[in-house]
């Protein structure tokens, strides 16, 4: 807008656009982004615009694949980029949403002013999310109606920012569908509306109805958590209005492309095409693809493939089509197929297809950050023959879920140690494995294993078995999910033993789906010794 009105003047006396930059001093032309071969991090400021850490986890994760084809494939002719449906917004709900980012910011603004005033320091995204909700809810768990320490909002696992809807059957991940919970009520609460948690467990929905009236929220945060009737119809609904948001990362991704990433310099034609989801579902069903299977992860590959045979001939005549005919979008596609009669790209293309989907191997990325409670809710006392082996409050509890499992070999024999989140914010590294061995220098330590990391084991007498990590069990047997339909998997029928393993391996996936064998690491320390280690670094760094 400055710059607009700097060159208004001129453009009033009849100059031209690029004299008139010219006379007030502006390069007309602009100054272009530099492209490189590989697709850059964003910027510090790109994070700051990008508030969703979903987006900023799915750019991470588009770089390792753009990148890992052109170290493959060299640099791309072009790229299509598939849309979600898109809904117009009115000039007035633009304004209000201007009006709300405007407030939001503000407030944003105070809170890491009180936050600072409070603790000393200067707060994470996470830190002041809980810190905000807190102040939101009156400083009360949002749904026992409990007080929250303030001194004891950043301690780990004692509270937790939870979806008012749960985010698998909402995909809401919005301000309005977050509240600050204790972390017991979080885990009780499990995949439940706050409604349904409230009325199955017996407790009093009055009350909870009082706790909430109570609180300073926003009217759309109070209507989620007082919703009663959340049905398949309101997921369907949920969901469908969330899907705005990828519509807006398609968009952001094409942009992020077309200014940063080099192209074939012999490539003239137009380099980065955006396609509607409507136009893949619609060229599956006319090029005799089978119907998408949503129990695995190779429907995406398929949709990339159809992406990159769809032409811009194609989106111009359903674009055509739809335009003519008032409610097109919303027929059948068999009825869709026939009005726009969309041709196979070549003969033996459905065999190509096919064998293509089946050569893919599905890249899972691990699941190395540690969350979730320090240990199970139940408290026992220390003389209690319970299976405690978490001190806490004057007495003991299990520990919570397994996060990573670190093991060793001596002899040919090998050794886990289970990781719990408690074991993480100890001062020194656990030692003891699962059946209660000490481990000393005379053991080696192959490596450690997260969820969802790809490994290798062979049992005595018995075939290989490749896979998935997925969690150790309560008997200390492993599951591991072979590379099949998610749908298949079944903790029970795939849990093997860790007394009799003759070797077990772990492996580094490639964005490409490439794997290779991971030989030795060095064991990470505990969040204690890491934090340690920095200050010191720190200061030494400081001294210097």
């Amino acid at each position: 807008i400055k710059a607009v009105e700097n060159i208004l003047p001129f453009i009033k006396e009849g100059l031209t656009y690029d004299k008139a930059c010219e006379n007030y001093g502006y390069d007309f032309k602009g100054v272009a982004e530099k492209k490189s071969k590989f697709l850059p991090p964003l910027t510090k400021e790109e994070q700051n615009e990008l508030t969703n850490p979903v987006v900023k986890r799915t750019i991470a994760q588009l770089r390792k694949v753009v990148n890992g084809i052109i170290r493959e494939h060299g640099q791309f002719d072009k790229i299509h980029v598939e849309l979600t449906r898109d809904i117009k917004r009115t000039y007035k709900d633009r304004m209000n949403i201007q009006k709300g980012q405007k407030e939001f910011r503000s407030n944003k603004e105070t809170a890491i002013a009180s936050f600072k005033e409070c603790f000393n320091e200067e707060p994470n995204g996470k830190n002041l999310l809980k810190f905000r909700l807190w102040q939101e809810q009156n400083e009360r768990c949002a749904y026992s109606g409990e007080p929250i320490e303030r001194n004891r909002i950043v301690e780990y696992g004692y509270v937790e920012i939870d979806h008012i809807i749960p985010f698998s059957r909402s995909f809401d991940n919005s301000l309005n569908n977050k509240v600050l919970v204790l972390a017991k009520e979080n885990q009780n609460k499990r995949n439940r509306t706050p409604y349904e948690y409230i009325t199955e467990e017996g407790k009093n929905w009055a009350e909870f109805e009082g706790v909430v009236s109570m609180m300073k929220l926003r009217k759309p945060k109070r209507d989620r958590l007082l919703k009663k009737n959340f049905n398949q119809d309101s997921e369907k609904e949920f969901k469908n209005r969330n899907s705005n948001d990828t519509s807006y990362l398609s968009r952001y991704i094409k942009n992020y492309i077309e200014n940063k990433l080099e192209f074939k310099k012999n490539s003239k034609i137009q380099k980065v095409f955006t396609r509607n989801g409507q136009l893949t579902k619609l060229l599956r069903y006319s090029w005799g693809l089978q119907e998408k299977n949503r129990d695995n992860h190779l429907h995406h590959g398929e949709d990339a493939l159809i992406l990159a045979f769809s032409t811009q001939s194609e989106v111009q005549k359903l674009s055509t089509i739809s335009s003519q005919r008032e409610q097109f979008i919303y027929k059948k596609t068999q009825e869709k197929q026939e009005k726009a009669k969309f041709t196979t790209p070549y003969k033996n293309f459905k065999n190509d297809f096919e064998e293509s989907v089946n050569k893919i191997f599905v890249s899972v990325a691990p699941r190395k950050k540690v969350t979730g409670a320090a240990h199970k809710e139940t408290i026992y006392s220390k003389n209690s023959k319970s299976k405690g082996v978490f001190e806490v409050n004057g007495g003991v509890a299990e520990n919570g879920e397994v996060k990573r499992v670190d093991i060793f070999q001596k002899d040919d024999k090998f050794h886990f140690i289970y990781m719990y989140p408690a074991d993480f914010i100890a001062k020194d590294l656990k030692n003891t494995t699962i059946k209660g061995i000490e481990i000393d220098d005379t053991f080696d330590f192959l490596f450690s294993v997260y969820k969802d990391e790809l490994v290798e084991i062979k049992q005595k007498d018995k075939e290989a078995v490749f896979g998935y990590f997925k969690f150790p069990l309560i008997d200390g047997r492993l599951a591991i999910q072979p590379n099949i339909k998610e749908s298949q998997f079944n903790s029970t029928k795939h849990r093997y033993s860790t007394g009799s393993l003759e070797y077990i391996k772990k492996f580094q996936v490639s964005p490409l789906g490439e794997y290779r064998e991971v030989f030795h690491e060095k064991r990470v320390e505990t969040i204690y010794k890491l934090k340690k280690r920095k200050k010191n670094g720190m200061a030494n760094s400081s001294n210097n």
